[in-house]
């Protein structure tokens, strides 16, 4: 047998000394949450099971939400508790949600309440097919907070229900005061015309007159006039009636309008499903980009460092392009073009020989003068106002390489062949 919950000064002594610490709560095992699980599933769907589709008053507004509709997902609902795996997880907090539920659902169905019922049937529907199960495993992590996201999801539908509920009483209360209002007016109307109608006989008009005479003294007037006084203060309780009864179903109405409105805010919170998002998506976002930044940073770097090794690369081989060597080379080709076009080698072979003459030649005289630019150089730096006219050394340079490469010209053509080691044949 289940123990009992303590109540009364028990209870709160009990409550008190759990939170100070005096008590522990007993920690579930595994199989006590099954087991509790299992059992409040049961009852859910022992509630919806015992619920009277037959006899009660509910009715639908169409097909989805008439009351065959009704009792067969009801019957769905029940199924599937039947056949739920084992849940592992405490879902006591969505399980109170779903029990409420199925009561609501239960007693709308017996009432009538076509707001409260549909929503209990929705709240139901939410918990028993989505929310009533394990924490998948690959949230794991946020496991307790997901149990609180659904816990809370939940929550609003009860609350749905509830002003549901009441927006349906006073739909009642409305629809009750303007049947009764319109009874009332079915007797008041024509006693307001028969009043009316006094002015329009000269009885009539007397009638009214010796009323209103004697309205401080009605004890002297005729039966017939106090017949027809007592007629007047009957259709002026009616008035009343008729002016208090439509105060009271225009205060319904705008509670009705308010609880309508109050529900569909809280409908709204039911866009968001409970899911609960990993609360590092945003860092681990900005982490991301910042490695996309440096990558791209050092791939620009990379490319700034290869694009400069390409310019030193350039300018190195243009150096070599333009250097001793192969000016040398362009010298023997002119020069072996020219023999060719002149006609001043017998052959082929001539005209090569005399082509490496020539570059010899030149070879000797550039040799020549840069040893001579050196030595006059290194004379120069020796004088002791060197630093003074570096200008004037400067000049004193360009004027003797150009000297210089004006010798080696006009050389070209002496050059001696004994300096040449053609392997030509």
């Amino acid at each position: 047998m289940a123990q009992r919950k303590k109540t009364g000064i028990a209870g709160v002594m009990d409550n008190v000394a759990t939170k100070l610490g005096f008590k522990k709560k007993e920690e579930k095992t595994p199989a006590k949450i099954i087991e509790e699980n299992r059992a409040r599933g049961n009852e859910i769907a022992s509630i919806l099971k015992s619920t009277d589709f037959i006899h009660g008053a509910y009715k639908g507004k169409g097909v989805d939400d008439s009351m065959e509709s009704m009792q067969k997902k009801a019957a769905a609902m029940v199924r599937i508790m039947d056949r739920t795996h084992t849940i592992s997880d405490d879902i006591s907090r969505i399980d109170d949600v779903l029990l409420y539920a199925a009561k609501a659902f239960k007693n709308a169905i017996a009432d009538g309440d076509y707001n409260k019922a549909v929503w209990a049937k929705n709240a139901l529907s939410s918990g028993v097919l989505y929310l009533r199960d394990n924490i998948p495993e690959d949230h794991e992590e946020e496991h307790d907070e997901i149990l609180d996201a659904r816990a809370k999801y939940l929550k609003n539908y009860k609350a749905i229900i509830q002003l549901y509920e009441k927006a349906d009483q006073k739909k009642k209360a409305i629809d009750d005061f303007d049947k009764r209002i319109k009874e009332v007016h079915a007797e008041y109307d024509p006693k307001v015309e028969k009043i009316k109608a006094l002015k329009d006989s000269p009885e009539g008009r007397l009638m009214y007159g010796t009323i209103k005479t004697h309205e401080g003294d009605p004890s002297s007037l005729k039966e017939e006039e106090k017949e027809f006084l007592e007629f007047i203060r009957e259709t002026a309780a009616q008035a009343h009636t008729i002016f208090r009864m439509s105060a009271m179903r225009e205060a319904s109405q705008l509670e009705y309008e308010q609880s309508m409105a109050q529900a569909e805010d809280v409908r709204a919170t039911l866009m968001n499903k409970p899911y609960v998002y990993n609360k590092e998506l945003s860092a681990y976002h900005a982490l991301v980009m910042q490695e996309q930044i440096n990558t791209i940073a050092r791939v620009y770097a990379e490319y700034a460092t290869f694009t400069e090794n390409i310019r030193q690369s350039d300018a190195a081989l243009k150096n070599v392009l333009n250097g001793a060597d192969a000016q040398s080379i362009a010298i023997h080709a002119v020069s072996f073009m020219d023999d060719i076009i002149n006609g001043d080698s017998n052959d082929y072979v001539e005209a090569a020989r005399e082509g490496n003459r020539m570059a010899a030649r030149a070879n000797k005289a550039i040799a020549e003068s840069k040893a001579a630019l050196k030595a006059a150089a290194e004379e120069i730096q020796k004088t002791p106002h060197y630093e003074e006219n570096e200008d004037l050394s400067e000049l004193f340079s360009e004027m003797f390489n150009e000297a210089l490469q004006e010798e080696a010209n006009t050389e070209t053509a002496d050059a001696a062949e004994d300096n040449l080691n053609l392997n030509y044949t």
